[in-house]
């Protein structure tokens, strides 16, 4: 639309709310909504097209005065205004750059946003006073004040300066408001105003009403002229939030007590403890908020999403507490709070000590009352027969508490420690004594147990080493309630093969604990090992750290560091043996196990641990590890990867070690090998010439190998635990030993597994592959005289032809015959790709040709494309590899590359381009796929039939408009191109004679291929998203290179669309300067240049273009 049409629609649309605003006139509320942000939008668009936009805000105030209906609908007016402008998001607003973005927000914040909050403030006064306003209805009242409040919030919490990063976070920062909003600022009634309506109203209003004092408590301090003008904003914050506290009005309802709950969380934020104890009536409200986080803690139910709040008012209390002391150069246990300074108690009115004991007094008691209150919590689920969440089951929430929790009981460590130590005694005496009942009912008593070891894990992992020796003696009370979890672990085991498992939850919890254990206390325990023995070496201890881990296993009294490790390692092993099932419990613990595995432990001090050494002897055996058959496959890789990376860390006798390692997995290959017979060759798998009909051979291999459940699953775990290692062979040294050890009898295998018909098989076959090509940390590097690596790729070859080759008999393909059907000049510009069925929804994604995705889309992907995308992408990092030069093949006549690139490229046509682009994984492997192809073999599709290439550019224009598919799309354009530029002048052409004639054969089908192409991008860089315009200023150079009369057809054609002289005479210049100083080469320099022309001549055209 032109800047008149805009202005003569918003007009239109501010007539309309005139007339038909009033309530009752029949309009939908939807309906104004949707006037309403149509009139935002074009106000946002059109804001730097003239002042005619930007007298918005009058004809707002004029509609305000209006009436009392027409007064809601302006407020409402200028809420959406300042979101519009506020908000970076959306499928309009990623149309427009963050540089354009900020500059309209920084121009509406200078303009219009004091005028809004101004009306916000004095509607809230009259509103207040009622006069002013006229007689309202009691749904007119609440409208009005609603949209007020709604108002005053979005106008104070307005990104100022442009740092608001995450607006989906549920705390603010400092709020920078402009030194011209003082007076709102100092306004004294405005706070009396807000909590007024915070405790007299309800939700949403009263909600948005504590949103606004949260934003107000949190302006910049420089705001305020002097600190006394600060001090007494702060009295009035504290005044009403005593008050509250006092009256307990308004917190009768979730959102206003979530709400206030934040606000108390954030006056720490926002000022020192110091000006705390300094403000009126402190410790009246250090009271008051104590008695009302214990309250809250009892009532765990009704406040469960505001606790966190409460105890980072707390944390952040304590952590101050040294910075309001000169005498206390320390901060205490649990962190530190960076924007605290130390401060001088000489103006304090209030002495140190008996500030530090009623804050210890309290603290202390909301820290017990919160433990207290979560071991009652369980008798209370259970007596409510579920009607209530536990909070066991949230695990972000619970851990989000515990972290801060920490900080308070380390504050006093001393006393919490020994409450914890008596609640654990308490429990596990009555643990025991159900156990030996074997009768009665344990899942209550388990759970208190799960809750008391997750606190203890807590408070062990709040654990600073930087307050080391501030914090020296709080290690023993470390170990002593740590030993007290050792307990119980080891009590659960013993359960569990007497009595059977116990809750999953009492098992989370204690492997929660001993990773924060070892977090703590083994990182660093001994880092020095005896050079015979592999055992931690038992020095005398010099550092303070080393002191301190010496007390810590002295009152432990398990054994040293080692002895310590190879109880984790048990408990890992026992949970692996005893929770086959519970896929939570198996994560857990593997997770723990690569944490010890990659940590500073040193692999042969782990490696030689009893628990270890039965993992490692038992890995693929069901029998002692039922989960390697039961549980989800990925954990049996997770398994064999950590065994493998603790076997490869050694350096002593490593490959010895290896080959222990991986004894039962050659013998598991060996036995497959045995029962296949005769598997089939190299030539046996080249493709035939109709469709790669296997032959009897091949038919008979997938038979033996689909023949019983018993094989295939033997296959399939064999497949998983040797990806587990390949994953662990991370280096040159380890990759080399995996390599030897399998060729060429394990590739044998895994040639004749791509013959199955099982998607279970392929799925572990190829995943296994897609690991073993994939060069990471260049670990695929053999000596300059191995074929080790051409001997891979074939490997990797015969593996995909196999597959490949079986999957395509009888399997449709689908081709683009033409591009004819998409208007050259308009792609680009409108969200139509009726040409391949898709077209996007509203949301921006796309759906299928019959409107969403065929059946159920997850079980389609897995049923149809899978293979294909794993496929895909380990023949394309078996191309991007870098360890074979793959002239060899051609040079010796090696059809390896040819028939891996023919299979790929054909499986790649099974899938329709609606459905590569309506999944992800599944375009994502396609484009990396043809990016590598045409980047280094594009010879190869080139010579292919015309059909081939357009489809591979249809789907490629396609991709283009797709931020997530621009890069790989764009490449693949240049890639083109640029071969073309490079051969289309040669006389000599050499090797690449056929290519170059088959693209000539190509363009003289479709002459207007490249025409196309250019017009694509430059539609796409000039009104399309700048999220990814930067990649594709790529091929448009070497697009204009091979096709100039092209670029200026575009160019008449863009000319010719404009419907001002003054618009074709900018656009004419902008055209000018795009080509100046570009030389008819590819240099990179060249490149360089044109790439920083052309994103000046879209952000010039961006500016003033009528599309």
């Amino acid at each position: 639309m032109s800047q008149d049409e805009r202005l003569e629609l918003r007009l239109f649309l501010m007539q309309y709310l005139a007339a038909r605003g009033e309530e009752g006139s029949g309009v939908a509320e939807f309906v104004l909504g949707s006037v309403i942000k149509t009139i935002a939008r074009i106000v946002k668009l059109g804001w730097f097209d003239g002042n005619r936009h930007r007298e918005i805000i009058d004809q707002v105030a004029r509609l305000y005065k209006t009436s009392a209906s027409h007064c809601r609908l302006a407020l409402r007016l200028l809420l959406q205004l300042v979101e519009e402008f506020n908000s970076s998001g959306g499928n309009r607003a990623e149309m427009r750059s963050l540089t354009q973005q900020r500059k309209s927000a920084v121009s509406f914040r200078d303009i219009a946003l004091y005028p809004a909050v101004q009306m916000a403030q004095s509607t809230l006064q009259r509103l207040r006073n009622r006069e002013g306003l006229g007689p309202l209805s009691p749904i007119e009242e609440r409208g009005i004040t609603e949209n007020t409040m709604k108002l005053l919030t979005a106008c104070l919490g307005y990104d100022f300066i442009g740092t608001n990063a995450d607006e989906s976070a549920d705390d603010v920062g400092t709020v920078q408001l402009p030194s011209g909003w003082r007076p709102i600022a100092h306004d004294p009634t405005l706070v009396i105003t807000l909590f007024e309506f915070f405790a007299n109203t309800e939700p949403p209003i009263s909600s948005s009403a504590m949103q606004s004092l949260i934003l107000l408590s949190s302006v910049r301090r420089s705001l305020y002229p002097s600190e006394q003008d600060r001090a007494h904003f702060l009295n009035q914050i504290m005044r009403g939030i005593r008050e509250i506290l006092s009256s307990q009005r308004g917190l009768q309802h979730e959102a206003n007590y979530h709400e206030f709950c934040r606000l108390l969380g954030r006056l720490k934020s926002n000022y020192q403890l110091s000006e705390l104890v300094g403000a009126e009536g402190y410790y009246e409200w250090l009271e008051l908020a104590k008695n009302f986080t214990v309250t809250s803690f009892e009532q765990w139910h009704f406040s469960k999403n505001s606790m966190q709040y409460l105890l980072t008012l707390w944390g952040r209390l304590v952590a101050a507490v040294p910075y309001a002391h000169r005498a206390a150069p320390v901060p205490p246990p649990g962190g530190t709070e960076s924007t605290e300074m130390h401060q001088s108690t000489e103006n304090n009115p209030q002495p140190a000590k008996p500030q530090a004991s009623i804050l210890e007094a309290c603290v202390i008691q909301v820290a017990k009352k919160y433990i207290e209150s979560m071991l009652v919590s369980v008798n209370v689920i259970d007596a409510n027969d579920g009607a209530f969440d536990d909070p066991l089951d949230d695990e972000g929430a619970l851990k989000e508490q515990l972290e801060r929790l920490s900080v308070l009981c380390r504050f006093r460590y001393a006393s919490v420690a020994e409450y914890l130590a008596q609640g654990l005694d308490a429990t596990a005496a009555q643990y025991k004594s159900v156990l030996e009942s074997r009768h009665q009912a344990r899942g209550a008593i388990e759970r208190r147990l799960a809750w008391l070891a997750y606190i203890v894990a807590a408070v062990v992992g709040g654990l600073s080493w930087n307050q080391i020796p501030a914090s020296e003696g709080e290690e023993e009370l470390d170990a002593k309630l740590s030993r007290r979890c050792f307990d119980i672990a080891q009590l659960i085991d013993l359960a569990h093969q007497s009595l059977g498992p116990c809750n999953a939850t009492l098992e989370l919890a204690i492997l929660y604990f001993f990773t924060q254990f070892r977090r703590i206390y083994l990182w660093e325990a001994s880092p020095s090992l005896n050079s015979s023995g592999g055992e931690y070496a038992l020095a005398q201890p010099s550092s303070s750290k080393q002191k301190v881990f010496a007390r810590v296993f002295e009152t432990l009294a398990l054994g040293d560091a080692t002895d310590v490790t190879n109880r984790l390692v048990a408990k890992i092993a026992n949970n692996l043996r005893f929770w086959p099932d519970n896929d939570q419990v198996i994560c857990a613990s593997l997770d723990l196990f690569q944490e010890m595995a990659s940590g500073l432990t040193p692999s042969k001090v782990i490696l030689n641990l009893e628990a270890t050494q039965f993992l490692l002897e038992h890995s693929t055996k069901a029998d002692a590890l039922p989960f390697v058959t039961r549980a989800r496959p990925r954990h049996r890789t997770t398994l064999h990867a950590t065994l493998a990376k603790l076997v490869l860390g050694v350096n002593e006798d490593a490959h010895t070690a290896f080959d222990a390692f991986m004894a039962p997995l050659e013998q598991t290959l060996t036995s497959l090998k045995d029962a296949l017979g005769g598997l089939p060759s190299a030539q046996q798998l080249q493709l035939n010439g109709g469709g790669g009909t296997p032959s009897p051979n091949q038919q008979k291999v997938s038979q033996v190998i689909d023949a019983s459940p018993e094989g295939t699953a033997l296959l399939v775990g064999c497949l998983r635990d040797l990806r587990g290692v390949i994953q662990a062979a991370s280096n040159r040294r380890a990759y080399s030993m995996l390599f030897d050890l399998l060729y060429p009898d394990a590739f044998n295998v895994l040639a004749a597994a791509a013959l199955s018909e099982r998607h279970e098989v392929l799925v572990a076959l190829l995943r296994c592959l897609q690991e073993l090509v994939y060069n990471k940390s260049q670990r695929i590097t053999f000596e300059r005289s191995s074929p080790n690596g051409i001997l891979l790729f074939r490997e990797c070859s015969r593996v995909i032809v196999a597959m490949g080759s079986r999957r395509l008999v009888g399997t449709e393909q689908y081709f683009v015959t033409s591009m004819d059907d998409d208007d050259l000049f308009q792609f680009g510009r409108d969200a139509r790709i009726s040409a391949l069925g898709v077209a996007p929804s509203a949301d921006g994604t796309n759906s299928s040709r019959d409107g969403a995705l065929r059946g159920d889309s997850d079980q389609e992907y897995k049923s149809r494309h899978k293979t294909i995308v794993i496929a895909l992408t380990a023949l394309q990092r078996a191309l991007d590899g870098n360890f074979v030069n793959f002239g060899v093949f051609e040079l010796y006549n090696d059809t390896a590359l040819r028939d891996a690139l023919e299979v790929a490229m054909r499986l790649s046509f099974t899938a329709p381009i609606v459905d590569v682009m309506a999944f992800p994984k599944l375009a994502a492997a396609y484009f990396g796929f043809y990016e590598i192809v045409f980047r280094e073999h594009a010879s190869f599709v080139l010579t292919k039939d015309t059909a081939t290439l357009i489809t591979i550019l249809c789907a490629v224009r396609r991709g283009l408009e797709l931020p997530s598919l621009a890069p790989a799309a764009a490449a693949i354009l240049d890639h083109l191109a640029t071969f073309r530029f490079n051969n289309q002048h040669r006389t000599k052409l050499g090797r690449m004679h056929a290519a170059i004639q088959a693209l000539d054969t190509h363009l003289a089908a479709h002459p207007l291929l490249f025409k196309k192409l250019l017009a694509s991008v430059l539609n796409l860089l000039i009104f399309g998203p700048p999220s990814n315009h930067w990649v594709l200023t790529r091929p448009v150079l070497p697009l204009m290179l091979v096709d100039e009369q092209g670029f200026l057809d575009y160019r008449d054609t863009l000319l010719a669309s404009q419907p001002t002289p003054e618009n074709k005479q900018r656009l004419s210049q902008a055209f000018s300067n795009l080509i100046s100083h570009v030389h008819r080469n590819l240099d990179n320099t060249n490149r360089d240049n044109f790439c920083q022309q052309i994103s000046a001549f879209r952000h010039e055209c961006r500016s003033f273009l009528v599309c």
